[in-house]
């Protein structure tokens, strides 16, 4: 396949993951007064905890800076609690508040009762499948992450 027709092909199927998982995940937010991040930062923290804010960052692919503003907005919201480490203060850990953990289990199960209502319609070998492709796709990205670093570091 021709480059341009790979990365046309390749932005339109991340485009439509996105808006699909927009449209799946919408309307739990818009009940729980959420947008799509912060749902997406109460998940991370209810699968992954525990975090800095540095990790969560990472994690999530996001500036420190915007992490640190969104955990701020989050924590007046009362889903998250943020606390300097004591052996290093510019270390700020993040974990889920009570409330913060019955938004995450609640919206656990509402992925994972949509989830097995497909799974149990097709065969397992789609799914192994799936992820095969899902990640071939990430390490494409990667090599192709890694190609602009390094012409990065050579023009430094």
């Amino acid at each position: 396949m021709e480059a341009r027709e790979f990365k046309k092909q390749m932005m339109n199927y991340s485009r439509r993951i996105t808006d699909t998982m927009n449209c799946t995940f919408g309307p739990a937010c818009e009940h729980l007064g959420l947008t799509i991040l912060q749902l997406q930062i109460v998940m991370e923290l209810y699968q992954e905890e525990p975090h800095t804010i540095g990790s969560l960052a990472a994690s999530m692919h996001m500036a420190k800076a915007n992490m640190s503003t969104m955990c701020k907005k989050m924590e007046k919201m009362g889903l998250v609690e943020r606390k300097r480490d004591k052996l290093d203060e510019r270390v700020v850990r993040v974990s889920l508040t009570a409330e913060g953990e019955r938004i995450g289990a609640q919206i656990e199960e509402s992925i994972v009762a949509k989830i097995s209502q497909v799974v149990k319609e097709e065969d397992e070998s789609l799914y192994e499948d799936i992820i095969l492709g899902f990640e071939k796709f990430t390490l494409l990205i990667e090599r192709i992450t890694n190609i602009d670093e390094a012409q990065e570091r050579k023009e430094d």
